[in-house]
């Protein structure tokens, strides 16, 4: 017994000190990452360093740069051939992904020509293309989806990128959805809503526009019971009303629309005596 207890820790010592360089060097590259110094990281590299060794997080060079904001070291360690599908299961997120919602785009291009996984996702569903909704670049936007990145990958709540640009009222990333085949009329969240409700909430008149011209859906409700229409007119943008109401063709909605339009008419009359 006391054979076998010597024997494992002197397996545990063994492994410690094997590991304790590879974290040392995690540290050191860690702290040159978020330095930005570019000829520090090159320093350890050539002096060994695995570029694969994490830092204590548990990231590895590239994901540190990434989410470092550090674009040229980031860019660097890709030319060196650092993995680009690194994905740790702490967080779940890939480097393309964090390069799309930091807007790098050299980064972006570099990874996804070196092989990154555009429609990989993340713990709750997200993709890079979901992610570069929110960098506001409808550059990344583009590129991801030249390069074949599905956007009708949802997240966990059924939740579509498409969503999320009309909701930022991004009108050059909804074009780009839309041109790429997004889903017009998908819908998710808790109260299952679409592109179109969030272009009416919001008021943008545009990007409505652009998603009725192809055929999103205006009279079906959410789980609350509230449509597009019904958002638009209550928030008092009278511009979607109208925009819906002349657009207006479905046999079950006669009585529903004649309402809406009275409702529509008391609200600009008594816009008109106000001013």
């Amino acid at each position: 017994m006391k054979t076998n207890l010597t024997i494992i820790l002197y397996s545990l010592i063994l492994i410690t000190a094997a590991l304790a360089p590879v974290l040392a060097c995690g540290d050191d590259m860690d702290a040159a990452i978020r330095n930005g110094d570019l000829q520090g990281v090159f320093r350890l590299l050539e002096s060994g360093c695995n570029i694969e060794s994490p830092n204590e997080a548990g990231d590895s060079p590239l994901l540190q740069a990434c989410l470092a904001d550090q674009e040229e070291i980031a860019l660097a360690l890709i030319d060196k051939g650092a993995n680009v599908n690194v994905q740790p299961q702490r967080h779940g997120l890939t480097p393309l992904m964090i390069a799309s919602v930091k807007g790098m785009e050299q980064a972006a291009q570099s990874l996804i020509s070196s092989g990154a996984a555009v429609n990989a996702q993340g713990l709750r569903g997200q993709t890079p293309l979901y992610f570069s909704v929110f960098s506001k670049d409808p550059r990344i936007v583009q590129l991801l989806l030249q390069a074949g990145a599905d956007p009708n990958l949802n997240d966990q709540l059924n939740q579509a990128p498409l969503f999320f640009a009309a909701n930022a009222g991004q009108v050059e990333m909804v074009k780009m959805l839309l041109e790429h085949g997004a889903d017009v009329n998908n819908r998710g969240g808790g109260l299952e809503q679409d592109a179109l409700m969030a272009a009416a909430i919001q008021g943008n008149y545009e990007i409505a526009k652009l998603l009725l011209e192809k055929d999103a859906k205006f009279h079906i409700p959410d789980k609350q019971g509230m449509t597009a229409l019904k958002f638009a007119s209550q928030l008092g943008h009278t511009d979607i009303v109208n925009l819906f109401l002349a657009r207006y063709a479905h046999p079950l909605l006669p009585p529903f629309v004649e309402s809406m339009k009275e409702k529509q008419s008391a609200v600009e009359e008594r816009k008109a005596k106000q001013e």
